[in-house]
């Protein structure tokens, strides 16, 4: 299971969706576009935003944590159709250790921040500028 979550981790981070975020981030540095605006690139509807420290800005994308995790167990039951057969149990604790991975994932080779929240949603972020 260690190897198919990192596959899969591998394939949701190639997404439309963080595509979408390296793209909106690249609009907003070009734009020079301020806090509270907000951009759409590819149906994906974003806000750009101060950063936690408040030194530059990043674009912030907020998504269902259910269409996250539909778009994760797709990935599993395309490296492996077993996943289908998977009981809630394995299926819990399969997308909690996919969370683990894909965080540190995206952050490392897409310069996208990801945490869970805020409610029933994921939020990711990229940094536009400092």
């Amino acid at each position: 299971m260690l190897d198919l979550r990192g596959r899969a981790v591998q394939l949701a981070a190639r997404e439309e969706i963080f595509q979408a975020i390296a793209q909106g981030a690249l609009k907003a540095r070009a734009g020079r576009l301020a806090p509270e605006s907000s951009i759409e690139v590819g149906g994906f509807k974003m806000m750009v935003v101060e950063d936690e420290n408040g030194e530059g800005c990043a674009v912030q994308l907020i998504e269902s944590q259910k269409r996250m995790e539909d778009l994760a167990l797709e990935k599993a039951l395309s490296l492996d159709e077993g996943a289908e057969a998977w009981s809630e149990h394995d299926r819990r604790v399969w997308l909690e250790g996919f969370w683990r991975e894909l965080g540190p994932y995206l952050q490392r080779w897409k310069q996208i921040r990801m945490r869970l929240g805020p409610g029933e949603n994921s939020t990711f972020e990229m940094q536009v500028s400092r």
